[in-house]
């Protein structure tokens, strides 16, 4: 018998009772279906005038609230303060202290709670486990939140690279991480690590995709579906794009062939405009966080899912040259669908807006005429900080006379690998395939 598991959103005081559809700011929002599945429980308190306000940042003590209501936990009545900055009078006083006796909660060096404070997603995640009661396993890593991001990634709830850690939660993907766990819990899932697409178990298309219509532009593409591939295992998923000057047909480009002859998928996209050399990835009205060929990845990423059964966990990028600023740009603003990069030579670029980390393995060649080295510095240290890692290096061993560091304490799954090559000038490594390959192994 499935349990249902119910909570209570309460922002304000004041709040009224309307039916989902009538919630007239979740139209088009991201998180529009969990919304929509959390008010249709019945169970949604929203503000007086019919906003759901899912772009809001949700506090401490709102979203312990929930999580203690959507665990079935009975909130005991306190006479007392159990922190110095919860007063008796305050309306989630029974909540908090209530949640600090299951110790379910942690408090601050000064001992106080900070009920007001945004919530960060690691905080809502050990918070909602423990009041759950999920058994995590330990680990031996120094970040006290790994066991929690690992339970869930292990258990197919959502993945560990969705967001950075400490990125802050809004009502909105409180709800879609909320409907996660809670189906999970009443249904007490037992899934293989791994996000399938649509199409696993499904009869293999007849044909390979190799195009695809974008803004009635046909856009061009190679497929490279490796014998080993099954409809039964999700595949790793590759995009390899070429350098300004080389075409997308050539195969031979990164010799990933030649180390990826596995349960994998290659991708190589077409550049526009594709029978000339001074190919581009943008209009020139584009702005960073909407360039016209992140609905080239997008479309082939749908193509390839819903004909394919792809590990959605194991999305990699690879690039050369003057296209590490798109697929950069790509990460960041495609931080939720890509997990791993591998790059080979760049030059300075704008990011847009990051929201989680990734891994990195990047090679450049510092007598490159190309793409200078103080570039190379630069770019280095904007991934370097966005994966929180510290200045500190370490030798990463290769059997490839590679000049390799990995940087330290970076976040979980977010490790940094750079590499020196000397032969090629601006061109990719011999080694770059068995580099990458043994990169992935390791993560």
């Amino acid at each position: 018998m499935k349990k249902r598991f119910i909570f209570t959103l309460t922002i304000l005081t004041t709040t009224c009772w309307i039916t989902a559809s009538q919630l007239y700011d979740i139209v088009w929002n991201k998180y529009e279906t969990d919304i929509t599945d959390l008010a249709n429980r019945g169970v949604v308190k929203w503000y007086p005038d019919w906003t759901f306000k899912p772009d809001q940042w949700i506090t401490r003590a709102e979203m312990l609230k929930i999580a203690l209501l959507a665990s079935n936990t009975e909130i005991q009545e306190r006479e007392e303060e159990c922190f110095p900055d919860v007063n008796t009078w305050e309306r989630f006083h029974n909540i908090v202290c209530t949640a600090k006796d299951i110790w379910t909660i942690q408090w601050y060096p000064d001992w106080t709670f900070k009920p007001n404070k945004n919530v960060t997603y690691v905080e809502w995640l050990k918070i909602w486990m423990e009041s759950f009661k999920i058994n995590t396993k330990k680990t031996k890593s120094n970040y006290r939140y790994e066991k929690y991001l690992n339970f869930a990634d292990e258990n197919s709830i959502f993945s560990k690279y969705s967001l950075y850690p400490e990125q802050e939660l809004t009502r909105g993907m409180m709800a879609h991480l909320a409907v996660s766990l809670i189906n999970w819990k009443a249904e007490n899932r037992n899934q293989q690590p791994w996000y399938p697409s649509i199409w696993c178990n499904k009869k293999k298309p007849s044909t390979t995709p190799s195009s695809i219509m974008i803004d009635w532009i046909e856009r061009h593409f190679i497929t490279k579906i490796w014998n080993s591939y099954s409809q039964s295992k999700p595949a790793k998923l590759i995009f390899a794009f070429h350098g300004r000057t080389q075409p997308y047909d050539a195969l031979w480009y990164y010799n990933i062939e030649r180390k990826w002859d596995g349960n994998s998928i290659i991708i190589y996209p077409a550049w526009l405009p594709e029978e000339w050399p001074q190919r581009n990835r943008m209009n020139p009205w584009d702005k960073v966080s909407a360039l016209r060929d992140y609905k080239l990845f997008d479309e082939i990423l749908k193509e390839i899912s819903e004909n394919y059964c792809i590990d959605l966990s194991q999305v990699y990028v690879v690039w050369h040259s003057l296209w590490w600023r798109f697929t950069s740009m790509l990460w960041c603003a495609r931080w939720a669908q890509i997990h791993w990069i591998w790059i080979v030579g760049w030059s300075p670029m704008t990011f847009p807006t990051c929201s989680a980390p990734i891994s990195a393995i990047i090679f450049h060649n510092p007598n490159d005429p190309l793409a200078w080295y103080a570039w190379w510095e630069e770019i280095r240290n904007k991934i370097v900080k966005q994966n929180q890692c510290s200045n500190e290096t370490e030798n990463y061993k290769n059997s490839y006379d590679m000049d390799c560091v990995k940087y330290k304490n970076c976040l979980p799954w977010s490790n940094v690998v750079f590499c020196k090559y000397y032969e090629w000038w601006h061109n990719r490594p011999n080694w770059a395939a068995e580099m990458m390959y043994e990169f992935w192994k390791k993560e």
